[in-house]
């Protein structure tokens, strides 16, 4: 593990952010905030090895900061070729450091850079070993799970977002050394608004006990659980908002269809403005990195009810009194969790995510330095 630096003023090293693709998602989005909030946005490289068609959300925020992806269009016959236009593309913008997130990016950088100067860092948004098995099937998640170990093996630079998987993968790789930094959300980007105010305005009942559950609407979110748990209590004057976008969308509208309380919004950009709308905050996920929804959701006050993986528990480690968990898969016990926390959000006291671990800008801070501790090595390496 490399030894960080905590020197405010030591020059920031060039980076190129390497990503797969610009898809919409919560690896990539982070990644941005990571750019964002590092310090990194003024001295860095964008790289997409593939492009993705009508979905340029990530590329627009990107613009927006002022850096424009520099995009290499990979064809997968020309392989070695293409590793070699990688390589030229970082050297030629005369980068020190190259991050990569997600196991595309991780491979390529991994091939392109070994034996070269300039040093690779990746970062870890999720557990493979459980998420490729939610999202593959069974062949094709052994591989990529067998193709992720073999390049972490022989990584120097590897950061996990969360203390859960920096454990986790360092159990599974014997002698990996991994950093971990906490993601982190705004709490200026997600504040508390007036939720009498945005209730009239989005024709929400002001007397409503509404939940929400925001994230992709895959397997490993675990969706019909947390629907189901929400019928099965029977609360009335109750709503449940389901947030998000992905493959089972449409499968899951039309089975709950006769469940009027039951709402599917789709892809939203309000999401601030429908968490504070929102009491309670819900999630059955099976598999996460360190969940941003659930930061997001506590930072506009709402009490959280969740499944028992080691990862909401370290949320509930870093902060006092946000949320119970319920054991997952137990749709009974998640819906005796939801009945309680009708009386549970008439008290909840506000926690403010402001200068914890879970802030940002302590993220940042934490990248920066360990950006700056990786490129004085690099330096240290060249004049040796």
């Amino acid at each position: 593990m490399i030894k960080v630096s905590n020197n405010k003023n030591e020059e920031m090293p060039k980076i190129a952010f390497v990503f797969a693709d610009l898809a919409y998602g919560g690896s990539n989005l982070q990644t941005v905030k990571i750019i964002q909030h590092s310090g990194a946005v003024n001295n860095c490289i964008v790289i997409t090895l593939v492009d993705v068609e009508n979905d340029t959300d990530i590329e627009d925020k990107l613009i927006e900061m002022g850096i424009r992806p520099i995009h290499l269009h990979f064809e997968k016959r020309k392989l070695f070729s293409e590793l070699a236009r990688l390589r030229h593309t970082v050297v030629k913008n005369q980068c020190q450091i190259v991050n990569s997130n997600g196991l595309r990016s991780d491979m390529a950088c991994h091939y392109a850079f070994q034996g070269t100067d300039i040093s690779h860092i990746i970062t870890l948004h999720n557990y493979l070993r459980e998420d490729a098995f939610l999202r593959m099937n069974r062949s094709k998640a052994m591989l990529a799970t067998i193709m992720q170990t073999h390049v972490l093996r022989r990584s120097k630079h590897v950061i996990a977002c969360s203390k859960t998987l920096q454990r986790q993968t360092e159990a599974d790789i014997k002698g990996l050394k991994v950093t971990a930094i906490q993601n982190g959300v705004d709490p200026e980007e997600y504040p508390i608004m007036d939720k009498e105010v945005l209730r009239k305005q989005y024709c929400y009942p002001e007397d409503a006990l509404i939940f929400i559950s925001t994230g992709s609407m895959t397997l490993r979110k675990r969706i019909p659980e947390t629907v189901d748990a929400f019928i099965r209590a029977d609360l009335s004057n109750a709503k449940l908002l389901m947030v998000g976008n992905g493959p089972y969308l449409e499968e899951y509208k039309e089975r709950y269809a006769q469940k009027k309380a039951v709402i599917f919004l789709g892809r939203r950009s309000d999401i601030k403005e429908l968490l504070n709308i929102s009491d309670v905050f819900v999630s059955s996920s099976e598999s996460e990195g360190l969940p941003l929804a659930v930061l997001e959701a506590v930072s506009t006050h709402n009490y959280l009810c969740m499944s028992d993986i080691p990862q909401h528990k370290e949320v509930l480690d870093e902060l006092e009194d946000v949320g119970e968990l319920y054991h997952m898969g137990k749709v009974d016990e998640l819906s005796e969790l939801l009945k309680r926390a009708s009386n549970k959000v008439k008290d909840f006291p506000q926690t403010s995510l402001k200068n914890t671990s879970l802030d940002i800008r302590i993220m940042g801070e934490k990248y920066r330095d360990y950006y700056c501790s990786v490129g004085n090595i690099s330096k240290k390496i060249k004049h040796t």
